[in-house]
């Protein structure tokens, strides 16, 4: 078995339980997506849960770290990490259906399994590291007024998500660029003037 049926292995099941979940998605339904036998996935994972918590490491962390990574070269934290964010907008499937981290964090949470709960814990505390990352260079380099970077970091990861999570409709670009404006307006209100 090569690296290569465990890549699609995983991209079928971040498909899948970004569009059905966790309880919707079965290990049939990635080995149909995946157009693979059964014992490849076997080969690879011990059940559902394990390729879940691969697919959380491997997938969802990674293209999540680099939605929130701020394009090289800009000075200015607070308007690479807007400009990041902004990226979203152009992500048809983040607009259909939201947060793949968000939505599997508000399904497997209550139920209280141990080692999905670290993994998706664990996952939301590493894009809320980057994030607060960014946000302490703004404060360290006098960009803006000294605030928690933690809790400011929670305040746009929640924000952000939010904005493509509420609502009965799929989030338009326009509707999420105008959520993202309104942060970014809040950013700027906490600006040093100089």
């Amino acid at each position: 078995m090569s690296q290569k049926s465990r890549d699609i292995l995983l991209d079928a099941a971040y498909e899948q339980f970004w569009i059905k979940g966790y309880s919707g998605t079965s290990v049939d339904s990635i080995l149909q997506k995946a157009k693979l036998p059964k014992g490849s996935f076997y080969h690879f994972f011990k059940s559902k849960k394990a390729i879940a918590i691969a697919t959380i490491q491997e997938r969802i962390v990674p293209k999540m770290k680099h939605i929130f990574t701020p394009p090289q070269g800009d000075d200015d934290p607070i308007d690479a990490m807007i400009l990041a964010i902004s990226r979203i907008a152009s992500v048809e499937k983040l607009l259909t259906r939201g947060c793949p981290l968000n939505k599997l964090i508000r399904e497997l949470l209550p139920q209280n399994d141990a080692e999905l709960n670290k993994a998706l814990i664990d996952a939301y505390k590493e894009i809320l590291l980057l994030v607060a990352e960014q946000l302490q260079k703004a404060i360290d380099s006098n960009l803006i007024q000294p605030k928690d970077s933690n809790e400011l970091a929670k305040f746009i990861l929640s924000t952000t998500w939010g904005a493509l999570s509420l609502g009965e409709k799929p989030i338009t670009k326009e509707s999420f660029l105008a959520s993202l404006e309104l942060m970014h307006e809040y950013l700027n209100l906490l600006r040093i003037k100089k």
